[in-house]
């Protein structure tokens, strides 16, 4: 008898952590489905966040690579017609870059831009 005692205290105790798989299953995809509509809701309000532009946002640019930005300028300037040139701050806009590494690159000693009047221009393009 101790025998069948044992038998369905043991069937008695698979059957419990069967039930207890089977209710923490619904559990986690409940938590899935929570997960994915959390997730919807936020790629929303950053669509929602970049439609609002190059305003203020609570997150930090990440760092440009040492000489991105100078790069990304040149390019720029490359592009404008012959004679033309651009304020810091049209450059800042432009390409999303801060106004502080746009002044930066157009400060630094031997750079390739020169100012005239507040307005920048690439320095073989000087008028």
């Amino acid at each position: 008898m101790a025998g069948l005692d044992a038998r369905q205290l043991i069937e008695g105790t698979i059957s419990d952590l069967d039930e207890a798989i089977d209710r923490l299953q619904q559990e986690r995809e409940g938590i899935e489905t929570k997960i994915a509509d959390i997730q919807q809701r936020r790629e929303a309000w950053r669509v929602e966040l970049r439609k609002l532009g190059n305003g203020f946002s609570a997150s930090k640019k990440p760092r440009l690579r040492k000489g991105e930005a100078k790069r990304r300028i040149v390019e720029l300037f490359e592009g404008l017609a012959d004679g033309a040139g651009l304020s810091i701050s049209d450059v800042a806009k432009g390409l999303n870059i801060s106004w502080s590494s746009v002044r930066n690159v157009f400060k630094k000693e031997g750079t390739d831009f020169v100012e005239r009047d507040g307005v920048w221009f690439l320095n073989h393009r000087k008028e």
